[in-house]
């Protein structure tokens, strides 16, 4: 579903799927990161620009749900989800623009917790399936066989992403290069300019700031 802009920052996701209404983003995250709050919002607006192109109404958005599952407690409240949504500060208005970012914390003890969501939990952290529950049972199973694979979709992800960071780097050193060709062009141009004031014969104008003759009549 990502589509990837190759100038501006690259993203693959970890899951994407969506339904009539709406569409998901599920991240796994074992890591603190300083920017983790600020990833969640460009991850929320890379789904919002692969559902609609210009031209499209705003209306054909659908709602979009990014989802961290964390390995740890982001805010250190205890909270076993954090769910955030657009709303005024001052009146507690709530926006309903159908963004919504979730972040779950399987280390709180919070009571109230469906015994799905603390199985999966208990897989996150500890490794740990209930064999009664047929959704991890099947994830497990997944997993194994990706596992066991000689690694092939692995070396395709890598190719793809050596791919993408070569043609960024080339799309930054072509920009560079327009920079420097730019820089030395408005130079020339300057220098023109005042040995033509000086009086200077056109043509050695030409001859000392590589400008054409007919660029340099039009100074």
């Amino acid at each position: 579903m990502t589509k990837i802009n190759l100038i501006s920052k690259g993203v693959r996701l970890d899951v994407v799927f969506e339904d009539e209404d709406t569409v998901y983003n599920i991240e796994m995250q074992c890591i603190k990161e300083q920017d983790l709050f600020l990833r969640s919002r460009y991850y929320s607006s890379q789904l919002d620009m692969e559902q609609i192109s210009k031209g499209q109404s705003y209306s054909q958005l659908k709602d979009t749900y990014v989802i961290f599952l964390c390995t740890f407690d982001p805010f250190k409240e205890g909270r076993s989800i954090y769910t955030f949504e657009s709303y005024d500060i001052n009146h507690q208005l709530k926006l309903h623009d159908g963004k919504y970012i979730i972040y779950v914390n399987p280390t709180s003890v919070e009571n109230g917790i469906s015994k799905e969501l603390t199985n999966l939990f208990e897989y996150m952290l500890y490794n740990q399936v209930d064999e009664e529950d047929n959704f991890l049972c099947e994830l497990e199973d997944e997993i194994s066989i990706l596992n066991r694979e000689d690694g092939q979709w692995r070396r395709h992800i890598m190719r793809l992403e050596e791919k993408i960071e070569m043609e960024k780097e080339k799309a930054e050193k072509r920009g560079i290069e327009i920079g420097e060709e730019r820089g030395r062009k408005e130079a020339n141009i300057l220098v023109a300019k005042k040995l033509k004031v000086q009086g200077l014969d056109v043509k050695e104008i030409s001859d000392i700031s590589t400008l054409s003759i007919e660029e340099i009549e039009n100074l």
